[in-house]
């Protein structure tokens, strides 16, 4: 979570859901900016803001990305694969032609 996506969740906050919120995470925090100090003070509290507030945390969005690629590099591998098949058919086919 960065800044603009903690003052994103903050703000989408009604007063009587932040006052909830601000219950749930602890602390005397009078104004949604006084949550984003304490965040740059602390980005310890990454975990529980994003808890609280429905994020995705840097650290998640890392794992998601590393699985994106290992996705997107299977099926990569799936398709030179089939090219490499088809290539192999396609000399087959034209080795035969000319031995005929």
């Amino acid at each position: 979570m960065n800044l603009v996506e903690l003052r994103y969740g903050l703000q989408r906050l009604s007063d009587p859901d932040f006052r909830e919120f601000v219950r749930e995470l602890g602390g005397d925090f009078q104004d949604r900016e006084g949550v984003v100090r304490a965040f740059v003070d602390n980005p310890t509290l990454e975990r529980r803001l994003c808890h609280l507030l429905g994020l995705a945390t840097e650290e998640e969005k890392t794992v998601q990305a590393a699985m994106a690629a290992a996705s997107s590099a299977k099926w990569s591998a799936v398709t030179a694969a089939i090219a490499t098949v088809i290539a192999l058919i396609a000399l087959a086919v034209t080795i035969y032609g000319v031995l005929k």
